[in-house]
């Protein structure tokens, strides 16, 4: 964490462990370790970025979408991805039937390990994303 970095309040769950960062150029995004979803300072109806998302993302990340009432940023799942540790995706056809997808990087091939994928709960981001050795600090 940075001096101006801290844990916030997340407008989506409610839960107390949105991560902020404060970046260059009056920039500030949003990742909440409770919900999976993020969001930038950038991240509103009216910009390019939102407007860029809308036609990339797939339809669940549409679906999932939530626009903070209070600031109208949009928040939007996660998808992180560690070189030589593992990816977290939300997957799944539909708001009933989705969840968080964990892959281990696998170094023999050096390519995720798709066929060893593991699911968690929509409620676990963190889970997955302990799962994929986010936290773990050695190399």
């Amino acid at each position: 964490m940075n001096n101006n970095d801290k844990l916030v309040p997340c407008p989506h769950c409610k839960g107390d462990a949105a991560y902020q960062q404060e970046l260059e150029n009056n920039v500030t995004t949003w990742l909440c370790w409770g919900c999976g979803l993020t969001t930038s300072s950038l991240m509103t109806k009216d910009s390019a970025i939102y407007k860029t998302a809308l036609e990339t993302l797939p339809e669940l990340h549409k679906d999932l979408m939530y626009e903070d009432p209070a600031t109208k940023y949009i928040w939007l799942p996660s998808t992180l991805t560690l070189p030589a540790k593992g990816m977290l995706f939300a997957s799944g056809k539909s708001l009933d039937t989705w969840n968080w997808t964990a892959v281990k990087y696998d170094t023999a091939t050096e390519k995720m390990d798709m066929k060893n994928a593991k699911e968690f709960d929509t409620t676990s981001f963190m889970d997955a994303a302990e799962h994929i050795g986010i936290f773990d600090q050695t190399k």
